[in-house]
């Protein structure tokens, strides 16, 4: 459970450092705080999701939304989570594709080419399949970018003096607070098309909260990885648009590719999420119908994806974030009524 909440987390925006460094980095030290304020919450309202999963035996997220938020509001959130849940493919294509073309040299439509493919085909495979996926690949991701974090903050005598260096005003969210509140927001969003079906198989409320808790407090310990990954070699790393792939090159091609290796796996990770959660909204569950939903949908955002990766994470996520918030505010309101 904690690995499928933190594989449909981790994508392209968080792997390349895109997000952590428009959403932490960029407030300095108290971006630090930021990242534990966000962490907190994702456990809690991931938890929230899966307990009332659980609860309700639910079938999708929809019936999740709905019983939160009330069939009105709800009915809204409904569609404006499917919608951006289409927008996180989106991303998740364009990241593979700045990555193969910043690491590898190729091109990058070749490289988001690749990513649609597999996304679509393992989506083909159903819920099970991407559960084994992320099971298998997230212990990897996690000690990947856990490890070049810390190697980079030791490397560069980061954590043996103060960090001088900010620019809150390039931030797309203007507080570190409100940062981290939307940060959270947009991560639920994306993970709730896992979160759902998963809850409704979990054995009892204590189980949920345990994978809630294990995939937050996983969650933050990558991204405070991260955070030091990308503050150790600031003001530089703030011109690349995957500034974790220009720490790794730091330790050599080989340490580089290798890390190339973790963005792309935690992007595909999130791309399967999203897919998933956008395809058992609007499609049917089986049959010709779905499979060439899942086809179009990863086509279109293929296509969409040469908008460019920096841009899609600057405007999409704060966007998810935002709209977001009034899922959180619901499922805070479901707890206390409870």
């Amino acid at each position: 459970m904690a690995a499928t909440f933190v594989g449909a987390a981790m994508g392209a925006g968080f792997a390349t450092g895109q997000e952590l460094l428009q959403f932490f980095v960029y407030f300095g030290s108290e971006g630090l705080w930021g990242v534990m304020l966000a962490a907190s919450l994702l456990g809690v309202f991931a938890y929230s999701v899966l307990d009332i999963s659980r609860r309700l035996a639910a079938t999708s997220y929809r019936d999740v939304v709905r019983h939160a938020a009330g069939d009105a509001v709800g009915s809204g959130v409904d569609y404006l989570i499917a919608f951006f849940l289409f927008g996180g493919l989106v991303s998740m294509v364009a990241g593979c594709g700045a990555v193969m073309g910043e690491q590898f040299g190729w091109d990058q439509f070749t490289g988001a080419a690749i990513m649609a493919v597999l996304a679509a085909a393992t989506v083909l495979l159903g819920l099970q399949g991407i559960v084994d996926s992320m099971t298998f690949l997230v212990p990897f991701m996690f000690v990947g970018i856990v490890a070049m974090g810390f190697a980079s903050a030791l490397a560069t005598g980061y954590f043996f003096k103060p960090l001088l260096w900010m620019n809150p005003a390039s931030a797309p969210v203007p507080f570190w607070p409100l940062s981290a509140i939307v940060y959270a927001s947009y991560n639920l969003v994306l993970t709730l098309a896992v979160l759902a079906p998963m809850g409704a198989n979990t054995a009892s409320s204590e189980h949920a909260a345990m994978g809630a808790a294990m995939g937050g407090a996983a969650l933050g310990a990558a991204a405070i990885g991260g955070y030091f990954a990308i503050t150790s070699r600031l003001p530089e790393v703030v011109a690349y648009e995957v500034p974790m792939m220009f720490v790794a090159r730091a330790f050599g091609p080989l340490v580089s590719t290798a890390y190339a290796v973790v963005i792309i796996v935690s992007i595909y990770t999130t791309a399967i999420s999203v897919l998933y959660g956008f395809a058992s909204r609007l499609s049917p569950d089986t049959g010709p119908v779905r499979i060439a939903f899942i086809l179009a949908t990863s086509t279109a955002a293929l296509m969409l994806a040469s908008l460019g990766f920096a841009n899609v994470v600057r405007v999409l996520y704060p966007s998810v974030g935002v709209a977001g918030m009034i899922l959180l505010a619901s499922l805070a309101f479901a707890m206390f009524r409870r």
